[in-house]
């Protein structure tokens, strides 16, 4: 999935901070990455031009999802613009079967068998039972 935030920066803005942040249907916030937490530095803008945030596997699952993008300044004290929760996209259910939760691990699951099985046998493991008369 690839998210693009297009820019128009009327003046020459320096070090500038692109965010995003996906939320759950239900209101759950998912996750918020942005261009300071990636150590992307952005010397600075002026005119137009397109930040894109590029998941090489999207990990949602089967939902509804809202986008809010926003770009402030390197010490997060004036924001620029900031659209909340103002994109929508729908995940469908894929080629995972799972469907509980936001979110697939994408985890792989082992099992390591530790010992032989042990023979059972009943007779063996029997108990005399005795009846009082």
């Amino acid at each position: 999935m690839q998210i693009r935030i297009q820019y128009n920066a009327p003046i020459r803005t320096e070090h500038p901070v692109f965010g995003i942040a996906i939320y759950h249907q239900n209101g759950t916030h998912i996750t918020g990455p942005n261009t300071d937490f990636a150590d992307f530095d952005i010397p600075h803008i002026e005119g137009k031009g397109t930040i894109i945030f590029q998941m090489p596997k999207l990990s949602l699952l089967d939902g509804e999802y809202f986008v809010s993008v926003a770009v402030h300044n390197q010490a997060d004290t004036e924001m620029f613009d900031f659209h909340d929760r103002g994109y929508r996209f729908r995940v469908h259910p894929g080629e995972s079967r799972e469907r509980y939760g936001l979110v697939t691990l994408n985890g792989q699951w082992t099992q390591i068998q530790t010992s032989a099985p042990r023979e059972y046998s009943l007779r063996q493991n029997a108990s005399p039972v005795s009846h009082k008369n």
